[in-house]
């Protein structure tokens, strides 16, 4: 034994040599960084200032003489506890509810020792153990694994106390769960009290109850009011103007009585686009003197900034722990289009064709026959204004986006799967003011030339699931200024040699290429790459040997390619991921360590 433990030492030690050798950083996993992280939000939100709460002050007495009620009431039970359930929709306000109840004075002197647990959809007994031992105790509860010494920890905490417990956010409607807290709950003194809050009525019959769940009603629309209008004129805020005024009465009467309405989620967006387009519309400058960040990093800084005041919700992380998607509630959507202007943005079909000129973005949810595609040219002809269009259908535009040439963005909005023959005219060269351009899902015609290498001032260009690809790729060295090149899905076979002229690209994604053999031989050349994706290009088998020179690279995955060995990955420092797949050998600067 003494032998294995120097050897496992020993191991340590060289593994810890070579982090310090090749620059690697330990991280916490991502997500676990996440659950933990979230957990302590959630509990840190529910410690509100109870000035700010508005609507809830006859709830909240209720529910304390509802209390004191049960308790009266309680001594014919068997149990040495009650339970009072607050039911009601996500949003409503239980847990802030439960926290008022909970920090009030009358409640505290009511009781020998209070606990508050959140549950949410995970009823862990283990967890709530701690929690309850936790809050009990006020120290942290040591990380035990043995359950007999926690029910022995918890029995001795309750035993002979009359208590109160929140179980805030449960979900569980197993009564084999309850069952098993409740045995243990029952150790308490005679008038404990046990509160939960949950949006099931089936969980509150489940927990039972001496009185009937208190069912928590919508707040009326002026309450709801009073909040956005404390929330938008605040200092630092919107000015309240009868515009602004106007607009948040409106939006208070879609909350549907709810305080929390806008983390209701509705609409998806990933956040790379949305700074891609940003930067599309010259919404991101760098300030003077920045030469180190990138256009990108000032995207991601306005991107924080809006996640941190509540534009945005419900965030997702890629694998190395980037904010990846998030989303928008339809009222905040609707705020954003209020305030843009009626002509700013305009979501428009085959009837309101006419309306076009107006406009400076449009999102076209149109069946193009060849009438409506005739009246579409004579309308662009007279748009002066018109910056950006967004297809939500199948359609092709081809040649009619001709007329539009101060277009920056034209998009084909992915919103259908499998292929698409749309076919792409070679008037898109006309475009020499695009900067960002997605033709997800087209189709190249074989015969004609439509290469996209006159668009000098291109930063972003997609071309998922497209066909014929390869033509298009032609001279698209030209493009100076691409920053993001997205052939994923595509049936690209060859990477065009110039593509290494493209020194400004930051992002190269060509996973699921199937096609794909080779990757260019000077590819070192492209020193700002970030992210180059290849995952499930099946006929890769190998990467040039310039590969080491991507200093920048952040990823590097070599799943479901037949790549079998890394020659070197010694300047690679950047790198936050990296998986070698099933195929590939570990280069030699990488050392096993087995047992």
């Amino acid at each position: 034994m003494g032998q294995r433990i120097k050897d496992i030492n020993t191991r340590l030690d060289d593994i810890s040599t070579e982090m310090k050798k090749y620059h690697f950083i330990s991280t916490p996993h991502v997500y676990t960084y996440d659950h933990n992280s979230v957990q302590r939000n959630l509990q840190i939100a529910s410690l509100v200032n109870e000035s700010s709460v508005l609507g809830r002050d006859n709830d909240k007495s209720i529910i304390i003489n509802m209390l004191t009620a049960v308790q009266e009431s309680s001594t014919s039970s068997s149990l040495n506890f009650s339970v009072l359930s607050i039911v009601g929709m996500g949003g409503l306000g239980k847990t802030t509810l439960a926290q008022l109840v909970y920090r009030d004075a009358s409640v505290k002197s009511s009781f020998d020792k209070r606990a508050w647990v959140f549950v949410s959809d995970d009823f862990n007994i283990q967890k709530i153990f701690k929690s309850i031992i936790e809050s009990f105790t006020s120290r942290k509860c040591a990380n035990l694994s043995n359950v007999e010494v926690l029910v022995d920890k918890v029995r001795e905490e309750l035993s002979n106390k009359k208590y109160l417990l929140i179980l805030d956010d449960l979900w569980s409607e197993n009564t084999e769960d309850w069952d098993t807290l409740q045995d243990l709950l029952s150790l308490g003194a005679q008038g404990s009290r046990v509160l939960v809050t949950t949006r099931s009525k089936n969980v509150a019959t489940v927990v039972g109850g001496a009185v009937q769940p208190y069912m928590l009603k919508n707040l009326p629309h002026k309450v709801c009011w009073s909040i956005i209008k404390t929330k938008a004129f605040s200092p630092g805020g919107a000015s309240e103007t009868p515009t602004m005024t106007c607009i948040g009465v409106k939006i208070a009467e879609r909350c549907g009585g709810s305080p929390l309405a806008a983390k209701v989620l509705d609409w998806e967006i990933d956040r790379k686009d949305l700074v891609r387009l940003w930067m599309a519309e010259g919404f991101l400058h760098l300030s003077h003197g920045a030469s180190q960040i990138s256009l990108e990093d000032v995207g991601d800084d306005y991107f924080h900034s809006l996640l941190a005041n509540s534009f945005f919700q419900d965030v997702k992380l890629d694998e190395i722990g980037d904010f990846e998607t998030c989303k928008m509630h339809d009222l905040v959507h609707d705020l954003a289009q209020s305030v843009s202007g009626v002509h700013d943005i305009k979501i428009i079909n085959s009837s309101e064709m006419d309306s076009i000129s107006r406009h400076r973005r449009l999102s076209l949810n149109l069946n193009l026959d060849k009438q409506t595609l005739d009246a579409f040219s004579k309308v662009l002809k007279k748009s002066k204004r018109l910056r950006c269009i967004y297809s939500l259908r199948k359609c092709d535009l081809g040649e009619h986006l001709l007329y539009g040439k101060n277009l920056r963005v034209a998009s084909w909005l992915r919103y259908f799967h499998g292929h698409s023959s749309r076919g792409v005219h070679s008037s898109i060269v006309e475009h020499k003011h695009l900067r960002y351009l997605d033709l997800s899902c087209c189709s190249f015609d074989e015969g004609k030339d439509v290469s996209i290498n006159q668009l000098y001032n291109l930063q972003t260009l997609v071309l998922n699931r497209c066909r014929n690809v390869n033509r298009t790729l032609v001279g698209i060295g030209s493009l100076k200024i691409l920053r993001h090149l997205d052939l994923s899905y595509s049936d690209v076979k060859v990477l065009d040699d110039s593509v290494v002229q493209l020194t400004n690209l930051q992002t190269l994604d060509l996973s699921f290429c199937s096609k794909l053999v080779f990757l260019p031989q000077n590819i070192g050349s492209l020193r700002d790459l970030r992210e180059l994706e290849f995952k499930y290009c099946w006929n890769l088998k190998v990467l040039p040997r310039e590969f080491e020179k991507l200093t920048r690279l952040r990823c590097l995955n070599l799943s479901k390619t037949k790549i079998e060995e890394v020659l070197c990955i010694n300047n690679l420092c950047n790198l936050e991921l990296l998986d070698f797949g099933r195929n590939c050998k570990l280069p030699r600067e990488i050392k096993i360590c087995q047992n």
